[in-house]
């Protein structure tokens, strides 16, 4: 009997070599993706005035190398049979991560453009300043709201009180700040 052909959970150890290097070759093309797309940003960024490059640039790099690795370790998955409960196990992380990858943009992108507009604005009206810090406040506490009730969803927990109960907050919130605005 060939070594490679040895089961394994139910694969043989020449299907877990392959799920391996998949999940090795995966991870090596998204960061080399990751490193291009900073290394354009980074170039035009030099050369333009516009400052959205700068947010872009930002937000590429809060990209977290361990949240690839999960999303390079979900591809490798895909090519060997895992029993029912572990494949949805690890779709479920893969799309929390997905999910806490792009928020990590959203955050990091949202705080650069935050620190530009309180820059431009600092010496005309200090008190936009002020304005623009509790509006990213809120704005960022929204989006990882979000997040959380994404990846609670994905996870199979009914979010529809959460929803509910953050939206009569929302009202309470809205009300008890109206005559601060």
């Amino acid at each position: 009997m060939n070594v490679l052909e040895t089961s394994v959970m139910g694969n043989s150890i020449e299907a877990w070599a392959i799920a391996l290097g998949t999940t090795v070759f995966s991870f090596v093309i998204l960061r080399f993706v990751a490193f291009q797309g900073l290394r354009r940003l980074l170039r035009a960024a030099s050369t333009e005035k516009h400052h959205w490059d700068d947010v872009l640039l930002a937000a590429l790099n809060a990209t977290k190398t361990g949240l690839l690795l999960l999303v390079a370790s979900f591809i490798g998955s895909l090519t060997v049979l895992l029993p029912g409960a572990a494949a949805g196990m690890i779709q479920s992380l893969t799309i929390v991560a997905i999910l806490i990858q792009v928020g990590l943009w959203a955050d990091a992108g949202l705080s650069r453009w935050l620190e530009m507009r309180a820059a431009e604005r600092a010496a005309v009206d200090p008190a936009e300043v002020m304005t623009v810090n509790i509006i990213g406040v809120m704005a960022k506490l929204g989006l990882w709201s979000i997040i959380l009730l994404l990846a609670l969803e994905n996870f199979g927990i009914d979010v529809t009180a959460l929803v509910a109960g953050l939206g009569v907050g929302g009202i309470a919130v809205a009300l008890a700040a109206q005559n601060i605005l």
